[in-house]
């Protein structure tokens, strides 16, 4: 099994839903919901009713604006947190892209690596 499969897996099963591929987290709902999971302290529910839900499928504006958020509080996690950057040698996926399902920014094709 792959890491991407892998983690699609453990996604799939805390949130109860399926997810076959990267492009299925490319609205930054699911992503978001999983934050919220993992540290419920830092990934409040006032944060997560920041992110847009039911965003429809042709709205990149909207999936872009949801990843945006998800990335910032990721970093903010990191830098709070775990006291670590992300600013050194983490190339930070363009919003943009992978709200349009582009593959090199949701991680497809790239299999077991960067």
């Amino acid at each position: 099994m792959s890491s991407t499969s892998a983690l699609l897996s453990w996604a799939s099963s805390c949130l109860g839903k399926e997810l076959s591929s990267p492009a299925d987290c490319a609205d930054g709902v699911d992503v978001a919901n999983l934050l919220s999971r993992v540290d419920q302290s830092h990934f409040t529910k006032k944060w997560l009713s920041t992110v847009k839900q039911g965003v429809p499928a042709e709205n990149v504006r909207l999936k872009s604006s949801n990843v945006k958020k998800v990335l910032a509080a990721i970093t903010e996690y990191y830098a709070d947190v775990l006291g670590l950057s992300l600013d050194d040698g983490f190339r930070r996926p363009d919003a943009n892209k992978v709200a349009e399902g582009d593959e090199e920014d949701t991680g497809e094709g790239r299999e077991g690596g960067r």
